[in-house]
């Protein structure tokens, strides 16, 4: 069939509009970018999140304000539950309840890299924390009224104290 040249213009330009259609749909606007490779199979950009199939983010990996990188994984409903980043040049592992709050942190102490791991009741106050001192570890129990109980490991020994379920 041998078009015209009118027909010929209205099925270009149908073609072209359906183009920038589905461009439109694709391409993300606004403070998103699309990335390209710079070299090889690098890719450079300051965020990615990652999304499920009705647009919700479900992870990103991106840097904060201060430029420290950190990864957030956030659950179907959108609330954060794990984070892991360098706050102030210090890695840590951060995980939380169904509402967001904190209840779990793995992390050190950026002066000295002993490492810490603290438990948390929902309104964020330390219960348990696990700590290293030098050559020594130390555990560190606390109570709803803020008292607390710090013991050593040879205090562990003495008093046949175990972490582990008997």
């Amino acid at each position: 069939m041998k078009l015209n040249s009118q027909t010929r213009v209205i099925v270009g330009t149908a073609a072209a509009l359906a183009v920038i259609d589905i461009a439109v749909r694709l391409i993300p606007f606004g403070h998103n970018t699309i990335i390209t490779p710079t070299s090889g199979n690098v890719v450079r950009a300051q965020q990615f999140s990652l999304v499920d199939q009705w647009g919700n983010e479900r992870a990103t990996l991106g840097l904060d304000a201060n430029g420290e990188p950190g990864i957030k994984l956030f659950d179907r409903n959108g609330t954060m539950r794990a984070q892991l980043d360098t706050f102030e040049n210090t890695p840590s592992l951060i995980l939380c309840d169904r509402d967001g709050q904190r209840r779990s942190y793995y992390g050190m102490d950026n002066e000295t890299g002993n490492s810490i791991l603290e438990m948390m009741d929902a309104n964020g106050q330390s219960l348990t924390n696990i700590s290293v001192d030098g050559n020594s570890g130390h555990v560190t129990f606390s109570d709803a009224n803020g008292n607390d109980q710090t013991l050593s490991p040879n205090q562990m020994i003495s008093n046949n104290v175990s972490l582990l379920p008997r």
